[in-house]
């Protein structure tokens, strides 16, 4: 396992921030590395999206968050770098969860993680959605890591229960869940620390491999 560059980090940021630029951005377009491991990082939102014809703001930096904890892990990522068309929730029957039902096939991947971005209002860094897997081993070990470096909350405002983590497990078996991340971890002066901290909980979430 490799540590994150924070130089590296924004350097990933910075096709997002291009990206985002409202209709000049290719529709669905995804950021796709494949590679053999227990882990799929998602970052489904990290550009403008549109759910139900709505328009729905970008989650900044979940783009390159996902980036820096695969590149870490040598896991596999999907992004997205252009507007999704969801119909209700980021697990809509669409090609990127299409895709990653397949990355999850061909990989024989264990664990995903499902990055999205959680307004400061709830006033906490990282809400852990269990997405049905809480009590299994990983999930606690991973909650314990993170509780010593960030503000977290388990299962609340949101559980993962609506999300791909747990679309993901119903239609391949793999297990997942969805991290929230508050603006300590999306912002420009993100520090090497937070993201290795991430990074270090993950890591005993997947521990027990395939």
């Amino acid at each position: 396992m490799k540590a994150v560059s924070v130089a590296r980090h924004h350097i990933f940021d910075l096709k997002y921030r291009l990206g985002d630029l409202r209709h000049s951005a290719i529709r669905e377009a995804m950021v796709v590395r494949v590679r053999p491991s227990a882990l799929l990082v998602l970052a489904p939102h990290s550009v403008t999206h549109h759910r139900g014809g709505r328009e729905k703001a970008a989650e900044f930096w979940t783009g390159a968050v996902a980036e820096s904890v695969a590149e870490a892990f040598g896991g596999s990522l999907i992004s997205a770098i252009g507007s999704r068309e969801e119909t209700e929730t980021a697990a809509s029957d669409d090609a990127f969860n299409e895709l990653a039902r397949h990355v999850v096939g061909v990989t024989g991947a264990s664990w995903v993680v499902d990055i999205h971005g959680l307004a400061a209002r709830h006033q906490v860094d990282i809400n852990i959605g269990t997405a049905g897997c809480r009590g299994d081993s990983g999930v606690t070990r991973l909650v314990q890591s993170l509780e010593r470096t960030f503000d977290v909350s388990v299962d609340t405002p949101f559980d993962g229960s609506s999300g791909l983590a747990r679309s993901l497990a119903d239609s391949t078996g793999v297990r997942g869940v969805q991290l929230e991340l508050g603006t300590r971890l999306r912002r420009d002066a993100v520090t090497s620390a937070d993201l290795n901290a991430l990074v270090d909980g993950l890591a005993l979430l997947v521990a027990d491999g395939r």
